[in-house]
């Protein structure tokens, strides 16, 4: 589920398959249609290489959703003035794909030795990359969905005990004291009863934003069940 350990074990099988010292791994943000590079680390907001949708070999890779060369790429806009964004270093990009779906890019630098499959391999390895970076993300969903309380957003119960130990371990490494506050809404059946259950439950998702809004970012929140609310502070 490390995205800096995919693009690491990707660029590995791209280099002894292909035989090129070059290997870029991007993944690909709708929000603002931007192809992010993927080190060993991981993404990396100091110095992120980006390459913008439709701009240079990378781009058009994913826009066209097709294979490119830069032979091809550099033909097909030999016209254009002033000449398109693109990296000298490499020489083909293949857009990585779930059902049509744009999830990254994999692009290549030339191959020590050719043999004039290239195209197919980085296709083959760029289909794998494909089912595991969807998978990925449906995981990292699951997860944080299981995490987190449906109705008011905040972190549930069990993710509460499970973010505690981590807490409780580096305050007893740094002798460092613990806070935790267990708060209770009084009342609260008798107006739910009297207001009705949307308004109890709007009542909830109020009171949970605000004691988030007033919490420092250290601090662990969450909703213990029914009216309860339970914070963890450094």
């Amino acid at each position: 589920q490390n995205l800096g350990d995919l693009a690491a074990t990707i660029s590995s099988l791209v280099k002894t398959i292909l035989h090129t010292d070059i290997v870029e791994f991007y993944t690909y943000d709708p929000a603002d249609e931007l192809l992010k590079r993927v080190n060993g680390h991981g993404l990396t907001s100091t110095g992120q290489v980006v390459r913008p949708l439709g701009k240079g070999l990378v781009g058009m890779a994913a826009k066209d959703r097709m294979i490119l060369t830069t032979e091809y790429f550099n033909r097909k806009h030999i016209d254009d003035a002033p000449p398109p964004d693109t990296n000298r270093r490499l020489c083909m990009a293949a857009p990585i794909l779930f059902e049509q779906q744009i999830l990254g890019v994999i692009a290549i630098g030339e191959p020590e030795v050719s043999n004039g499959t290239e195209k197919d391999m980085l296709s083959i390895v760029a289909q794998i990359a494909g089912v595991v970076l969807y998978h990925q993300s449906f995981l990292i969903r699951a997860r944080r969905n299981a995490d987190t309380d449906v109705l008011t957003g905040l972190h549930n119960r069990r993710y509460f005990y499970r973010m505690s130990r981590s807490f409780v371990e580096k305050a007893t490494q740094e002798k460092t004291p613990i806070s935790i506050l267990l708060i209770d809404l009084d009342h609260f059946k008798h107006y739910n009863d009297t207001n009705g259950h949307d308004e109890g439950d709007r009542l909830l998702i109020e009171f949970g934003g605000l004691l988030r809004g007033c919490m420092p970012e250290a601090a662990g929140v969450a909703r213990y069940g029914g009216e309860e609310f339970i914070v963890m502070l450094p």
